[in-house]
């Protein structure tokens, strides 16, 4: 059975995949979790044929053996799901290291430390607007320094507005590394994706658990 053939028979057999919208690239991307997430709604329901052909065991002897293969089942849907968390936070990795320069040792580290301080307290001294056009200039010219300085502020410290701050840390991004960002943001959305397929898988098993 092809991708797609597993894609459209969640959306055909369980309505609640009506919701799941997925483009080529993410129903190869994700065909793992779709295959698993069709076999384990197929599984439960030939468990519960089979529990329902016994007129041994009692209906809680049933149900008890219905809830293991149930909980089977979620067990390995998270294990599915895990690579998707793993794959985003091994693409949030790869970024940070290609967009930071790490200190090689403590004294570099309080070095960086300094001049990060006295970064601060000069930007502090100018007007808001001031202070993001330097910071924008800067990244232009793919010097994160101010960048790293205004992103290590204290807490209760505000030199640029939160959003400003997001939208210069991507743009220095896709100034440096845009292979890196681009990944992460490929990574983010099939995380999204099979965030919402397990979801669906999980109701959908509940709907087939029912109908013991």
């Amino acid at each position: 059975m092809t991708n797609e053939n597993y894609y459209e028979k969640l959306k055909k057999s369980h309505p609640v995949f009506n919701d799941l919208n997925l483009d080529e690239r993410q129903k190869e991307s994700l065909k793992s979790l779709l295959s698993y997430s069709a076999g384990s709604l197929n599984s439960l329901r030939n468990k519960i044929a089979e529990l329902s052909q016994d007129a041994i065991h009692s209906a809680e002897y049933k149900a008890k053996k219905l809830k293991e293969a149930k909980a089977e089942l979620q067990k390995t849907l998270d294990r599915e799901f895990s690579v998707f968390k793993t794959k985003t936070a091994l693409a949030q990795q790869s970024l940070h290291s290609a967009t930071h320069s790490e200190p090689k040792d403590s004294v570099e580290a309080l070095l960086q430390y300094m001049q990060q301080q006295e970064i601060r307290a000069g930007l502090k001294e100018l007007p808001s607007a001031k202070r993001i056009e330097i910071l924008l200039d800067s990244v232009q010219r793919g010097d994160s320094t101010i960048l790293r300085a205004v992103q290590e502020q204290p807490l209760t410290s505000d030199l640029v507005p939160g959003d400003v701050l997001d939208r210069t840390s991507t743009t220095y991004s896709k100034k440096v590394a845009p292979q890196q960002l681009e990944s992460l943001t490929t990574a983010k959305a099939d995380l999204e994706a099979a965030e919402k397929i397990k979801n669906l898988t999980e109701v959908a098993l509940g709907f087939v658990e029912r109908n013991l």
